[in-house]
């Protein structure tokens, strides 16, 4: 294995990030001083990972409050800035919280206080999900209690991304390497499904396309040209992303029919494979009307009329 697929593999093996927080607002907050009716609202900010916490811990840990948990890094407890006199606050503060082990569930939770009385407002805890590892999700979250006679009303307005720590992951790019098969790597990564953008192996020697395909399901560019693929698995697909394919120069007879799927194709290339007449009239039936087919039936017949007039003279 060279050193740059060796680079590659050990990329596509991490999954740990960047959780990224930002605290907009609140709405409808419960009053912290029924006297005055005053509030200072202020928010707690933390992310706990259960698994690394032993049962009794956890069990200790419920109904707690955030400062009171056992296993919680005390160091990675943030707090925003106090908004005075305020039910619906704005703080627009970001936070940063390093995950080592995406693959397993871990929670982001954020309290609200009062300043003064230091009266408990409410709390949400949100579990860390891949949803939020594409792209920033923007969402209202309703204030819960941790015991049924606490006042709490309101919601709270945050901003949620999962990264990753290493840059470049959006393309995988390989040439003249010497593999019969996709590496399993690639479909296995834990950040590839989410981030993987341009996926290009050229001339690898690459001779079957495992159905794993479809876990890349964000790729918008595939290029496999200059292999020796004989076929393509029908969950491609499921690739609905896709914008480009390059399959050019292999040995390709036919496209699977589930190409129809890729409603934002724009671009497929067919040259130098062994396709027939009639696999390229099914190819041109089920793409998109807007997609361009190189090396489609007329290119084809193009090429085979050049050749039959270069080989008479």
């Amino acid at each position: 294995m060279s050193i740059f697929l060796q680079n590659i593999k050990n990329n596509c093996n991490k999954s740990d990030g960047y959780l990224n927080v930002k605290v907009i607002k609140a709405k409808n907050l419960a009053l912290g001083n029924k006297k005055t009716k005053s509030i200072n609202p202020y928010c707690v900010v933390a992310s706990s990972m259960p698994y690394k916490l032993d049962s009794k811990i956890r069990k200790f840990n419920q109904g707690k409050k955030i400062r009171d948990q056992k296993g919680v890094d005390q160091d990675s407890i943030f707090q925003t800035s106090v908004i005075e006199n305020d039910r619906n606050p704005n703080w627009n503060e970001d936070f940063e919280f390093y995950i080592d082990k995406l693959t397993t569930i871990c929670f982001l939770t954020i309290e609200i206080w009062c300043e003064g009385p230091n009266k408990f407002l409410g709390y949400v805890q949100i579990p860390v999900s891949n949803s939020y590892c594409q792209n920033s999700i923007q969402n209202w979250f309703p204030l819960s209690d941790y015991r049924e006679n606490e006042a709490v009303s309101g919601e709270i307005n945050l901003k949620i991304e999962v990264s990753p720590t290493v840059d470049g992951l959006s393309l995988i790019q390989l040439t003249e390497e010497n593999f019969d098969s996709i590496p399993e790597f690639i479909f296995k990564s834990f950040w590839n499904p989410h981030r993987l953008k341009k996926l290009d192996l050229v001339n690898c020697g690459i001779k079957i396309v495992s159905h794993d395909i479809q876990n890349l399901r964000n790729l918008e560019y595939l290029n496999l040209s200059n292999n020796k693929i004989s076929s393509l698995p029908d969950s491609i697909g499921g690739l609905t992303k896709l914008i480009e394919i390059d399959v050019s120069n292999n040995l390709l007879e036919s496209i699977p029919r589930t190409i129809s799927k890729l409603n934002m194709l724009q671009y497929i290339n067919i040259v130098k494979n062994n396709f027939t007449e009639d696999s390229l009239n099914e190819l041109s039936e089920n793409v998109i009307d807007e997609c361009e087919i190189k090396g489609g039936i007329m290119n084809q017949l193009n090429f085979s009329s050049s050749s039959s007039s270069s080989s008479s003279s």
